[in-house]
């Protein structure tokens, strides 16, 4: 087994659009371009184009498996193609977006047993060309009707992580999964969050020890009607701050395809002031700062900082 070191990162980064992007070339500067700018804990899964998200990075990371933590899911059923020929998965994914009425069909759908979980484990080890996953997630539960499967499984990924094939297990879900279900739908390690307005009330309840992680972000923003200006774009740092003001202890994920963007990303966590986040101690509060628009009823206060800029 590789010797484990154990990346400690300020931020995740997202690669579950890394399968819209056609171009072999783009794909390898958007994963090397999120490493080289600080964005060292990458969040995947089997079902981002049927594997071919997790086998671009192993292949791109060669060599650079001790600089990351590696993040991915199962629960999700998903192909196979996408992680061994990517040609033939693109053109099968025309032909199928174009002529079958099924087709995305398979979101909808769940898998959380235990032989599942064993097997999806071992094929995300071989396409990420790895031994070990630092965290490995529930991908997506949707509700009572998944809870069963989920906590039967729960022996299993604790073998998994006895056999150091993974080092910390969670669920990654909505916001109003884990309230719907209570404590007892927050196995393992770690509790991946959609952000909603109802994800204070949802960190409140997570039991001390447990690592917090939130995805949806910046779709959350939009929706609050911080969405940039047409030509314009999200400044990162104020995101950042407002998140960390709200949610100190925990790792938000972001994500983009374009290199550029990623860049600006990474600088924007290089400035950020020291002790902001991740365990500062900081008790949960307020955001520092508010939304420029439709603010929340605990965000009237304070000076008016829009989150998004113009070109």
């Amino acid at each position: 087994m590789q010797d484990v070191h154990q990346v400690q990162p300020l931020i995740g980064f997202g690669l579950g659009r890394l399968h819209h992007v056609l171009s072999r070339r783009q794909r390898e500067r958007i994963v090397r371009g999120a490493v080289d700018a600080g964005l060292t804990h990458l969040d995947l899964a089997p079902a981002y184009g049927d594997g071919l998200c997790e086998a671009e990075t192993g292949r791109v990371l060669q060599g650079r498996r001790m600089q990351v933590s590696l993040a991915t899911k199962f629960g999700i059923p998903a192909g196979a193609l996408g992680g061994r020929n990517t040609t033939f998965y693109f053109a099968s994914k025309f032909l199928r977006r174009t002529f079958s009425p099924s087709y995305g069909g398979e979101y909808g759908l769940r898998d959380f047993s235990t032989e599942t979980a064993i097997r999806s484990v071992e094929q995300s080890l071989r396409r990420l060309r790895t031994d070990y996953l630092d965290c490995l997630f529930f991908h997506e539960p949707r509700g009572l009707a998944d809870l069963p499967a989920v906590l039967e499984t729960v022996e299993a990924m604790e073998r998994l992580k006895r056999d150091g094939k993974v080092l910390r297990f969670g669920v990654s879900a909505s916001t109003d999964y884990f309230l719907a279900c209570g404590g007892g739908s927050m196995v393992g390690d770690m509790v991946q969050f959609e952000v909603a307005d109802t994800s204070p009330a949802l960190v409140d309840q997570v039991a001390k020890g447990k690592r917090t992680s939130a995805f949806g972000l910046l779709r959350f923003l939009i929706g609050h009607g911080e969405g940039p200006p047409r030509g314009g774009r999200f400044d990162y740092r104020r995101v950042l701050e407002w998140f960390f003001g709200r949610y100190p202890a925990t790792m938000p994920i972001l994500a983009s395809n374009r290199p550029e963007e990623i860049a600006r990303l990474g600088r924007a966590v290089r400035d950020l002031p020291a002790g902001l986040a991740m365990g500062s101690g900081c008790p949960h509060q307020a955001p520092t700062i508010p939304f420029r628009a439709r603010r929340l009823p605990s965000q009237r206060n304070g000076p008016d900082a829009p989150l998004a800029q113009s070109r």
